[in-house]
């Protein structure tokens, strides 16, 4: 693991513009840079708050149990990672990604996730990331105010308090390899990401990200692994067919320890 790299990584933000559905013309957007390694569920309070004074100086009162957000008139994950959000949609021309807040009645498919519940899916989430590259190993041997302080990183963006915590889960040697490479593939378009438990090695043979996508989308990559009808990327970065797994994990997965990998449509 990079130290040099996962910082870079974890400090990359994105520009988002908050729109106020049924707000007044005189209503101002809310402009904000959020961290790709955080969550949108979050930061709503803070937006709530800014959209809960009119430009005259009269309060208004917005639930914040009611409220939801949406891109396009598609319901957004909360709970997916910020940097997934934006690389899955985001115009590819646009500098910044425009999300409503609506406070009209939440879809059926549209789960209000907040900020306890954020913290039980992102352990979960480590949990199963860990199970399938030290099969439970390592998060079992920490303790619970490790656990504590993981979350409490992530949700106050604090790098130093994340690093002191996450490494050993990052981490693999020969002796202890991973055994699995915890990625899910987001394809634009589809409903819901794509996952299998991919080894990182075949016969002794490192396996690089294109033989991933062979085995998780193979009809978005040439069988000879090398040619491909989508652009991936993580964190905002094009992803080369022919890096190898185990670097993806231990240098730009997520906090949850996932690498999250967006395929869009070349063109």
């Amino acid at each position: 693991m990079d130290y040099e790299v996962y910082r870079k990584v974890w400090e990359s933000h994105v520009p988002i513009e908050f729109n106020l559905d049924g707000a007044s013309e005189n209503q101002t957007p809310y402009y904000s840079m959020l961290p790709r390694a955080s969550y949108l569920c979050l930061h709503i309070p803070k937006v709530l708050r800014y959209f809960s004074q009119t430009s005259g100086g009269e309060l208004v009162e917005i639930d914040a149990e009611a409220a939801w957000l949406e891109y396009n008139s598609v319901p957004l994950k909360t709970y997916y990672p910020i940097g997934v959000l934006f690389d899955m949609h985001k115009p590819k021309n646009a500098q910044v990604w425009t999300v409503n807040v609506r406070t009209s009645p939440r879809p059926p498919e549209c789960h209000n996730v907040s900020k306890d519940v954020m913290e039980r899916m992102f352990m979960q989430a480590v949990k199963e990331a860990d199970y399938l590259k030290h099969k439970g190993e390592v998060i079992n041997s920490m303790k619970a105010e490790q656990h504590v302080q993981l979350w409490k990183a992530v949700s106050q963006y604090n790098f130093d308090g994340l690093w002191a915590v996450i490494k050993p889960l990052m981490e693999c040697s020969p002796t202890a390899p991973f055994f699995h490479i915890p990625i899910r593939l987001y394809v634009v378009g589809e409903p819901s990401f794509r996952q299998k438990a991919i080894s990182p090695y075949d016969d002794g043979k490192q396996l690089v990200f294109s033989d991933a996508i062979l085995r998780l989308a193979p009809n978005l990559i040439g069988q000879n692994g090398v040619e491909a009808s989508h652009d991936f990327v993580c964190h905002g970065i094009p992803v080369p067919l022919n890096t190898p797994l185990v670097y993806l994990a231990k240098n730009l997965s997520y906090p949850d320890n996932f690498v999250h990998v967006i395929a869009t449509p070349k063109g």
